[in-house]
């Protein structure tokens, strides 16, 4: 029996454990309701925001929120005004609650896949692994082999 060593093997896998290990969940994304236009996994999204503020969200509220940080973050204004509804709502639906981190939900899911469109061109990537808190994808982890010493970037190779 061959042993196969990969990426997979060597990093994401390890990696993804260690998020399960510190109290993550793992998200798959053959049993995920997601917003297309977000990528807010909408199953997560509701039960996170419906702990946080205390209420319950009908479905369409729960749209109408979706909607207006779609609208949000397609500013042209580096993620500025999302950023600040994080971390001080005002009068918006609390997203993340910072005070009793408790009460948020922390996953993580592999390849998800995005698509970009800025100005006329378009393109696509898919993380290996996409940090999500509440449902809201906010980091994203792209990991190598261990044994590769340069990574490329846009055509200029960085020594590790």
């Amino acid at each position: 029996m061959s042993k196969v060593f990969n990426e997979d093997t060597r990093v994401k896998i390890p990696a993804t454990i260690q998020f399960l290990r510190i109290g993550y969940n793992y998200q798959s994304l053959s049993d995920a309701s997601i917003d297309f236009e977000t990528k807010i996994f909408v199953n997560r999204f509701k039960t996170a925001i419906e702990n946080i503020n205390k209420r319950t969200f009908s479905d369409n509220e729960v749209i109408d929120i979706l909607m207006e940080i779609n609208s949000v973050i397609k500013n042209n204004d580096l993620g500025k005004e999302f950023y600040n509804w994080l971390i001080n709502p005002l009068d918006r639906v609390k997203l993340i609650d910072f005070e009793d981190i408790s009460k948020n939900d922390f996953a993580v899911v592999d390849e998800l896949p995005f698509c970009i469109t800025k100005g006329t061109e378009e393109g696509s990537f898919r993380p290996d692994i996409t940090i999500l808190v509440n449902g809201i994808p906010l980091g994203f982890l792209e990991l190598q082999q261990p044994s590769i010493p340069w990574i490329c970037r846009t055509g200029v190779c960085i020594c590790s």
